[in-house]
């Protein structure tokens, strides 16, 4: 049971790393883009982007690919 919570904790930081990997290399534009596209809005919330809450999570069943 541990060895598998280790592995799939892993499995995830790995995505994570992935993710923000992805969006660090977004220009400005694409930056914009993708926070219209996960709010709604191209603009910050009131308060900044420390106020943005943004779950990331599969869709769909796991696959090896």
């Amino acid at each position: 049971t541990y060895i598998f919570i280790k592995l799939c904790i892993s499995n995830i930081f790995f995505k994570l790393r992935q993710f923000w990997s992805v969006f660090n290399e977004f220009n400005d534009e694409q930056k914009k883009l993708f926070l219209k596209f996960t709010t709604g809005t191209d603009r910050c919330p009131h308060g900044g982007l420390s106020e943005l809450k943004l779950t990331i999570a599969r869709n769909g069943p796991d696959t090896e690919k």
